[in-house]
């Protein structure tokens, strides 16, 4: 996972979820569309299964929209969610 993120934000992020034993996101770069499949808000990672999205505080701006489409979002300043942890990064 690391080597598909540039910002060292993310690779901080990355780390953190590795040594909390996370499982790895479902995608790097996840765009959330809307009804209209346009693009409505984006993260740096998303497990799509568990509807959770981690966000860069560059993205701060996405979280509300993610939460009202039902995602439980998190930063590298919040917890890592227990629905995403026991596997690896």
């Amino acid at each position: 996972i690391r080597e598909e993120l540039f910002d060292d934000e993310a690779i901080e992020l990355a780390v953190k979820l590795q040594s909390m034993n996370a499982r790895a996101p479902s995608s790097i770069g996840y765009e959330l569309t809307g009804a209209n499949e346009a693009v409505i808000a984006e993260c740096e990672m998303a497990w799509e299964t568990e509807k959770v999205a981690a966000l860069l505080m560059e993205q701060i701006e996405n979280k509300e929209v993610f939460e009202n489409a039902g995602w439980l979002v998190f930063t590298l300043n919040d917890d890592v969610p227990s629905i995403i942890k026991g596997g690896k990064v």
